[in-house]
């Protein structure tokens, strides 16, 4: 009788076990990449961004700007306007054309004496400049540009909007008061003076994008850090002495 009366604990047999947190902890960037790993959309893009990085990078060292820029002007006759070659039985990709009106098709590199050997991946332009190797220098300029416009939208957009935001007040009329005469600005003008101010190059359209492309960030920033500045846990934080610097950026 006195077995029966007893209690006796089900499940766990200590404390210690039923304390255990079995989930690891994750680090900001740890929860940012699972996150990411879900958007298969979004993860496709990041490959396709890095293979595009990479493969930039890499054809520095065998195509340069100068070559896929010059063209000799006495045989603009012979390599212009070619179209595609890779192998003489390559569908697509032979060299050949079908012009307007006829059922033939023409052997343009042939037509044009073009020397034999001599192939275009994607054929060339009207002034006998291949294609391909443009290509290639307009990506690495186009990811230049990206890359420092993007930069520069982080550190501008993400400080002025958290400046913003935080304080609140008479300083966020002020700040958002500028972000909208900037944004007024339409970019053409500010791409043509730049434009006359350095030239035409990748610094003026780097340097416009600078100008007008952090305001659309620094609003995202202000709207987000103004409900989170709210929350619980920023409270909880400054109760416990944390300055108001270290919350704002953590």
């Amino acid at each position: 009788m006195e077995d029966k009366r007893s209690f006796k604990l089900v499940g766990a047999g200590s404390s210690l076990s039923q304390e255990k947190i079995q989930k690891p902890t994750l680090t900001f960037m740890q929860d940012a990449w699972r996150r990411l790993r879900k958007n298969k959309l979004a993860l496709v893009a990041l490959w396709f961004l890095a293979f595009m990085l990479v493969f930039a990078a890499l054809s520095t060292t065998f195509v340069s700007k100068e070559d896929a820029n010059t063209f000799n002007s006495n045989k603009v006759t012979t390599y212009r306007n070619l179209p595609p070659k890779i192998s003489d039985h390559l569908p697509f990709w032979n060299g050949t054309i079908k012009y307007s009106g006829s059922n033939k098709k023409t052997d343009v590199y042939k037509e044009q004496e073009v020397p034999k050997g001599k192939k275009f991946i994607l054929g060339t332009d009207n002034l006998g400049r291949s294609v391909a190797k443009r290509v290639m220098v307009g990506i690495r300029i186009s990811l230049l540009i990206a890359v420092v416009a993007t930069l520069i939208d982080l550190l501008i957009g993400v400080t002025y909007g958290l400046i913003s935001g935080f304080i609140g007040g008479r300083t966020d009329t002020i700040m958002q008061r500028i972000i909208e005469v900037i944004s007024s600005i339409p970019n053409l003008v500010i791409v043509t003076m730049l434009g006359l101010l350095l030239g035409n190059g990748v610094t003026a359209i780097i340097i416009s994008i600078a100008i007008v492309g952090w305001t659309a960030m620094a609003r995202q920033v202000r709207n987000m850090t103004l409900s989170y500045k709210e929350r619980d846990f920023v409270l909880a934080s400054r109760a416990l002495g944390e300055s108001n610097l270290r919350i704002a950026f953590k």
